[in-house]
């Protein structure tokens, strides 16, 4: 795969434009995810002595971020090397001369997209932020309130002004029932 053809298909298929970061190194350029900005692919050209090769010419090369249990095989396949510039832990680098294969260029380029993209976060507590309140209505809470009140911290995370209501409206009130009311 050849410089341009990377450049096209990363547009074409992820959506990105390409950033020149770098006054000095014009022919750098970076691919980010458009929402966190972490990077997902940065094309350059490299002097071959850079990875190891001889000659001083230019290689064209990409970097990629990568699974660590894939970069010591990929290392030792041909048209890939450690990282440049890069954590040699986490990134590859790929020659983009026809030495490295399509298939596996592409498949390392989304692997370093789908590592860098945003993180999906979960959110804490109910989605409604609902309070769990008690109702006073029967005569058995006594014994239920301590099962039920830890049900209900665990489900719902409550906070510790929450749970100290919540924990001494169960036991003076005498509730059998519990009612989750929007705040």
């Amino acid at each position: 795969m050849k410089r341009n053809e990377l450049e096209a298909f990363i547009m074409e298929t992820y959506n990105a434009v390409a950033d020149y970061p770098w006054r000095k190194s014009p022919n750098h350029e970076v691919f980010r995810h458009c929402s966190n900005r972490k990077w997902f692919a940065l094309i350059m050209d490299v002097p071959k002595n850079k990875l190891g090769l001889q000659g001083e010419e230019l290689l064209d090369v990409v970097n990629l971020k990568c699974d660590q249990i894939l970069i010591g095989s990929l290392r030792g396949e041909p048209g890939f090397f450690s990282a440049y510039h890069m954590s040699k832990d986490n990134w590859i680098t790929a020659a983009l001369d026809g030495s490295a294969s399509d298939d596996k260029i592409k498949m390392l380029l989304d692997m370093s997209y789908q590592a860098t993209a945003p993180k999906v976060r979960k959110k804490k507590g109910c989605p409604a932020r609902q309070t769990v309140l008690a109702v006073a209505n029967g005569r058995n809470m006594r014994r239920r309130a301590p099962w039920i009140l830890q049900c209900i911290l665990q489900i719902n995370g409550l906070s510790p002004n929450i749970r100290t209501e919540l924990r001494s409206s169960l036991y003076t009130s005498g509730a059998t029932t519990i009612h989750p009311v929007q705040n």
